[in-house]
C-alpha cells in the first residue's frame, strides 16, 4: 500500500499512517509516525486506557528519547490494522504528551512486519506486508 507523507504538526511532511489499534474487543483509531529511529512501537497511555489496557501491569521498559531523557513505558500485546493488513504485535504505553497526537511505529513490532520503502522526493512511502514477521 502506498501512503502519502502528511503534515501533522504544521512543520514538515512526514510518513504518518492512520491505523486501528485493537486490544480485546476494543479498538481505537490512531496516527503513527513510521519511524526507523524508534526501536519499538510507542503509544500514548491515553490510547491504552481507551482500549481498556491495564497499563502498569505490562512489562516495564525504560526508553531513552532523542533528547536523552528516560521514560518508563509498559509493554502490552496489541493488534494493528492498517488498510487490509492486520498484524499481531506489541506496543509500549506511557503518559507522554507528544504521543497523544501521534505514536511511533518502530523497528520491532512494525518494521519487522512490512517491507518499507520511503520516497522522500515524491512524499510517499510504501508498506508491503511480509508473509511471516521477522524479529
Amino acid at each position: 500500500m502506498k501512503l502519502k507523507y502528511t503534515v501533522l504538526d504544521g512543520t514538515f511532511k512526514r510518513p504518518y499512517a492512520d491505523i486501528e489499534v485493537r486490544y480485546g474487543n476494543e479498538s481505537v483509531s490512531y496516527v503513527v509516525l513510521v519511524d526507523s529511529g524508534a526501536d519499538i512501537n510507542l503509544f500514548s497511555a491515553e490510547v491504552g486506557r481507551e482500549l481498556g489496557v491495564d497499563i502498569p501491569s505490562g512489562e516495564a521498559l525504560t526508553v531513552r528519547g532523542a533528547t536523552g531523557d528516560e521514560q518508563t513505558f509498559f509493554m502490552h500485546p496489541v493488534t494493528i490494522a492498517i488498510e487490509s493488513a492486520v498484524i499481531e504485535t506489541t506496543a509500549a504505553f506511557a503518559d507522554i504528551p507528544h504521543l497523544e497526537s501521534a505514536g511511533l511505529a518502530g523497528q520491532r513490532g512494525f518494521f519487522n512486519h512490512f517491507h518499507i520503502s520511503f520516497e522522500f522526493q515524491a512524499s510517499e512511502f510504501e508498506l508491503i506486508p511480509r508473509a511471516a514477521p521477522r524479529l
